[in-house]
């Protein structure tokens, strides 16, 4: 049998502009910029703006791609 790793369940997979902001270290003006510049996508729940965690996995391999 192969080995498989357990899914976990409630792991985050949309995060909003704040907490991106939080993560990188910049501000949420900086984040609405790069999501209207097409640094990253973003899409709509209701009337919250939300970032996929897929998104922010392409942004940062990008970023470390550009440094080397």
């Amino acid at each position: 049998m192969k080995d498989q790793q357990p899914v976990k369940k409630f792991e985050k997979r949309y995060f909003s502009p704040l907490e991106v902001a939080r993560y990188f270290a910049i501000s949420k003006d900086t984040v609405y910029r790069m999501i209207n510049d097409g640094e990253i996508a973003a899409c709509k729940v209701r009337c919250c703006l939300r970032i996929p965690a897929s998104e922010l996995r392409k942004y940062e391999k990008r970023i470390k791609e550009a440094e080397y």
